[in-house]
């Protein structure tokens, strides 16, 4: 999993269609989307191109995009050992590739491969970490094979673990874990790729995928007609012009979708704010500061007048709506508290300067800005520091960061994909240094806790032990903006950004 330090929303509605060439029959759903950069699954980074990988390839697992639990993809079941080591995933009987040949157990071993293989550049590598053999697989490069994912017979794969991790079929029900065929390479996807999702590439066009519902799947759609525009913005264009029918919202032009087309698609999104404390620097192993820190800065305010609605506040690291989410009662913004802190602090010696490092664009430097006037008024002397951008994902872990941005984007809609890769001690994307013992064994439980109430109660309290000691001022969670016409039906946006247009249809004018 992936830290991102400039989270950038990049999202991806219902018209005519055609069920042959040129017989328009209104089966076909519009959508525009920001181009994307491939069709590759392993590869998808960006909202779009997620969305585009999740029509045309199928996981072993799928999420349910109100609840976020899983319910069956290409694996039609599958069971879990006592200690969370060992699970096996049934192929569902029939599961076939969009040219008809079947998806076998070594398609799906040679996927998961793929992915993990040394310098496979996919985003999503990582989560393979706890698969046995995945240090000489996908590090050293000295193994052959990823000995942890077995292809039995009777259509059943075997994913042995070395660690326990029950948030695995979570991870897998991702885009980027499509399954494709074995032996294919980046040319397989440049212009028809053989896929094991409901749609195909019937036709590739600079500008426009034409895909086509695969005979014998279950969609209502006869197909998608996917226009590519350079940014949001061209494509929210294209909706208000009736080209296409459902389309993302750039952010200037939220609150008037709002109000001409309603929020039916304004949704939650798997992604979160904070400025963060460099622990690893000295001056802020003293939590008073941490905490007159967080209690200074009007975060509400933030949120609603500098990204204008953009963000929801939080009150816990885990995001609405999954389970496990803790609450901060002493997270709230007090300056009358943070006053009485710093002066604690002043008194037995001298406040230390708070450096806030940032993007240096226009948003950030207004959010920057805001942080320094909150601070100051509590009694801190506060230097701003602006980064490029295209630096700031290196300075971000650098250890040279003091009260940081970091964006985060989970890389699985579960409590574990917010706590653990952030908060448990040594973790790659642990940049802060935060490191409590406490936390780290409720996250181990948890990862080992088959229930799914008593995981969501360990996360809870893992949640509210890191918010405890102030590691982060949270900043707010992100939300997806789309429109659709009103013909579209059963279009259900998950909180990845992403919807299974296998299950939507086009009602009649």
């Amino acid at each position: 999993m992936a830290v991102v330090v400039a989270v950038v929303l990049v999202s991806s509605a219902c018209s005519f269609v055609r069920g042959g060439d040129d017989v328009a029959d209104r089966r076909v759903l519009r959508i525009g989307v920001v181009r994307p950069a491939t069709l590759d699954p392993m590869a998808a980074r960006t909202i779009d191109e997620q969305l585009v990988a999740e029509q045309l390839f199928d996981s072993l697992v799928a999420l349910d995009p109100e609840t976020v639990e899983t319910e069956p993809g290409l694996a039609e079941s599958w069971t879990v050992s006592d200690d969370q080591l060992t699970w096996q995933f049934t192929l569902a009987s029939g599961a076939a590739f969009s040219d008809g040949r079947e998806v076998s157990t070594a398609d799906v071993k040679a996927t998961l491969e793929r992915i993990a293989k040394k310098d496979s550049g996919s985003p999503v590598a990582d989560l393979l970490e706890p698969v046995k053999g995945w240090k000489e697989f996908a590090v050293d490069g000295t193994a052959s094979e990823l000995v942890g994912v077995v292809a039995d017979s009777g259509g059943v794969v075997r994913i042995e673990l070395s660690t326990p991790w029950s948030s695995l079929p979570h991870a897998l029900a991702q885009p980027q874990f499509g399954i494709v065929p074995s032996g294919v390479t980046a040319a397989s996807f440049e212009d028809e790729p053989v896929g094991s999702g409901p749609f195909m590439v019937r036709k590739r066009e600079q500008n426009r995928l034409t895909l086509r519902r695969v005979e014998g799947r279950d969609a209502r759609l006869a197909g998608l007609d996917v226009r590519q525009y350079d940014d949001a913005t061209a494509a929210y264009e294209a909706f208000v012009d009736d080209r296409v029918d459902y389309a993302p919202v750039p952010a200037d032009r939220v609150a008037e979708a709002a109000t001409r087309y309603g929020r039916a698609y304004f949704r939650p999104y798997a992604a979160e704010l904070f400025y963060a404390f460099n622990l690893r620097n000295p001056k802020w192993q003293d939590k008073r500061l941490r905490e007159a820190v967080v209690r200074a800065v009007d975060t509400a305010a933030i949120a609603e007048e500098v990204y204008r609605g953009d963000l929801r506040a939080m009150t816990s690291l885990v995001p609405a709506p999954l389970a496990g989410a803790g609450s901060c009662a002493a997270c709230g913004h007090d300056p009358e508290r943070a006053k009485a802190l710093v002066a604690e602090v002043a008194a037995a010696g001298a406040v230390p300067e708070v450096a806030i490092d940032f993007e240096g664009d226009r948003t950030q430097g207004e959010v920057a800005k805001r942080l320094e006037a909150d601070l100051e008024a509590v009694g801190f002397t506060v230097n701003l520091r602006p980064k490029p951008l295209e630096d700031y994902q290196r300075f971000a872990a650098s250890g040279e960061q003091d009260l940081f941005r970091l964006g985060w984007v989970a890389a699985y809609p579960t409590a574990d994909a917010f706590v653990a890769p952030l908060f448990v001690s040594g973790a790659s994307n642990n940049l802060i240094g935060f490191a409590l013992s406490g936390v780290d064994e409720l996250v181990q439980r948890a990862r080992a806790t088959i229930d799914p109430a008593a995981r969501a109660e360990l996360y809870r309290q893992a949640d509210e032990a890191i918010l405890g000691e102030f590691p982060v001022l949270p900043i707010g969670q992100f939300q997806q903006f789309a429109v659709a016409v009103p013909r579209v039906k059963d279009l259900r946006l998950s909180i990845t950004g992403t919807f299974d247009a296998s299950t939507v249809w086009l009602a009649a004018d």
